[in-house]
């Protein structure tokens, strides 16, 4: 990828390299769950779809080790461990 396509990754909030880190969309949205926000509400705050939340919840949930079995995922990410700067 030219230099031009990572200054736009970073500008818009792109991946990070490590695998168990939280992408800058992810993090927004783990925030805002952390507030008490429901799907419908963080959809309309980041201007995505319910669905987009969705999926991005459940790859939240896969990063921070969060299973519906062993905990309530939203939760989960109230906690203040669960989100690392």
């Amino acid at each position: 990828m030219g230099r031009q396509g990572q200054g736009e990754l970073a500008r818009i909030g792109g991946r990070t390299a490590a695998g168990d880190e939280l992408t800058v969309t992810e993090r927004r949205t783990a925030e805002l769950v952390a507030r008490g926000l429901s799907n419908k509400q963080i959809a309309a705050a980041l201007f995505v779809t319910v669905k987009t939340v969705e999926t991005q919840l459940s790859r939240i949930y896969v990063r921070l080790d969060i299973t519906p079995a062993r905990n309530s995922p939203h939760a989960a990410i109230r906690r203040p461990a669960a989100i690392k700067p």
